[in-house]
């Protein structure tokens, strides 16, 4: 069977914190532009730890043959700061290797390892003013404590590239904050 390109863009939805203390939210695009070998780029103004966070989370999802075959493009907003990206890079690359659709009532905040470990992040209180919107964020388990967890959104805190991943994809039981079982 022979592989047919097309054209297509995922899009996730990151926490972030202005400078002057404002929570906001932006959108992280990954795209597939056309056939080719493979080339991968990122685009937008940012910090060097925007950049390493970018690396870590290429490096987590890049063991799929998917980027042997196309150009991809991962196009963030300019003035982003920290590397709180890292997980919401990772999910829309995840989504793009496996043809998944990443829902746009979920935003996503959290730092990685090269491990695929969820790390804490600064300002999550500022962040979580953001998602009045959102139905679900998707946030590292060591900051869930410093959130009030009066829903809407539901919180679900993670603690590696897996879980986020498991839900992200899931089917979503709203009546419900899910934890993750540490073990």
């Amino acid at each position: 069977m022979e592989n047919v390109f097309q054209l297509s863009t995922t899009s996730v939805m990151g926490l972030g914190c202005t400078n002057d203390g404002v929570g906001i939210k932006y959108q992280i695009i990954c795209k597939s532009l056309s056939p080719g070998t493979g080339r991968l780029e990122i685009h937008g103004n940012f910090s060097s730890d925007v950049l390493e966070a970018c690396q870590v989370a290429i490096n987590l999802a890049c063991n799929n043959s998917y980027f042997d075959l196309v150009n991809t493009f991962i196009i963030l907003p300019d003035g982003i700061d920290g590397r709180s990206c890292a997980l919401p890079i990772f999910l829309a690359l995840y989504a793009k290797c496996n043809n998944l659709e990443f829902q746009d009532n979920i935003a996503v905040t959290g730092d990685l390892d090269f491990l695929g470990n969820v790390l804490p992040v600064e300002d999550i209180k500022i962040k979580m003013e953001a998602t009045k919107k959102c139905e679900r964020v998707i946030m590292p388990w060591l900051n869930w404590q410093e959130v009030e967890l009066s829903p809407p959104p539901y919180v679900h805190p993670v603690t590696n590239i897996k879980q986020a991943v498991e839900v992200a994809f899931k089917p979503y039981l709203p009546h419900v904050n899910t934890f993750p079982v540490l073990g």
